[in-house]
């Protein structure tokens, strides 16, 4: 962004979008400050938006005790590592009864056929 009418076509194609309160552009820092409903558009929408008109755009996270991009992160691979342990506590049984059953004792697995 180099001049005045960049500042100006981010800020009014930001506008326009379904979802986006307020979008401020400022040419002396290169930064935006976008308000914005998380329901409504993400920040990865917001960021190709940028990136279609012909701009960089990369998400960084206020620095006055917002919510951290990395600390989102964190819960999210958090979260999903407790299903995995989950599924695999749950599945060990099925996989028992299925695989090593039948080779420990055959006797009863045909038994009940």
């Amino acid at each position: 962004m180099t001049c005045s009418a960049c500042q100006q076509t981010i800020e009014t194609h930001l506008n326009s979008l379904d979802g986006i309160k307020s979008a401020t552009v400022s040419l002396l820092t290169h930064k935006a400050s976008i308000q914005y409903n998380q329901k409504a558009i993400g920040i990865r929408n917001i960021i190709e938006e940028i990136e279609m008109l012909g701009f960089d755009a990369r998400y960084e996270a206020k620095s006055d005790g917002g919510s951290d991009i990395r600390e989102i992160l964190e819960k999210s691979v958090q979260k999903h590592k407790d299903k995995y342990t989950q599924s695999v506590a749950l599945f060990s049984p099925i996989l028992f009864l299925v695989w090593v059953l039948p080779f420990i004792a055959p006797s009863w697995v045909t038994a009940l056929n």
